[in-house]
């Protein structure tokens, strides 16, 4: 519902996945257009990320949740995914828009393959596109509960 009322916000991604086998239902029933589920999970995209950036040696940066929780799950993703590239992270918390562009330029800089960001629907996409404004070049995936519920 938050992605149709924000049309122009997702037509600027290079593309979207369906987080849910009722919303891939829900697309085909309305649009006739077949979906299938991909969300970022453990069921779906998340081990097929970090097993292939494991093996072809990539790296991932991580926003998300708050910084206790996003800690403990870049441990426990460590603890399960031995040899796995978190070269930075911080929590989805952003005092203020400035500190936003500060962050995604400083992702631009450090410039990991993949960028998983958590921070509830439409925060995580608006700040996806900051970075993707500040000429990040990698992908990035939205994770919405992801990290928190990892941590847990």
């Amino acid at each position: 519902m938050d992605a149709q009322k924000n049309i122009d916000l997702f037509e600027s991604f290079d593309g979207v996945f369906s987080d849910g086998a009722l919303l891939a239902n829900t697309i085909k029933g309305l649009y006739g257009i077949d979906v299938s589920r991909n969300s970022f999970d453990m069921t779906s995209i998340a081990p097929r990320l970090f097993e292939y950036a494991i093996k072809n040696e990539k790296s991932i940066y991580i926003v998300a949740s708050k910084e206790c929780e996003v800690k403990k799950a870049i441990s426990i993703l460590c603890e399960n995914y031995p040899g796995i590239k978190i070269i930075g992270y911080r929590n989805g918390y952003f005092k203020s828009e400035k500190e936003q562009i500060e962050e995604a330029e400083h992702i631009k800089i450090v410039n990991p393959n993949y960028l998983i960001v958590g921070m509830g629907a439409l925060m995580q996409e608006k700040f996806l596109l900051k970075v993707k404004k500040a000429g990040y070049q990698g992908i990035g995936f939205t994770c919405g509960g992801f990290i928190h519920q990892t941590s847990k």
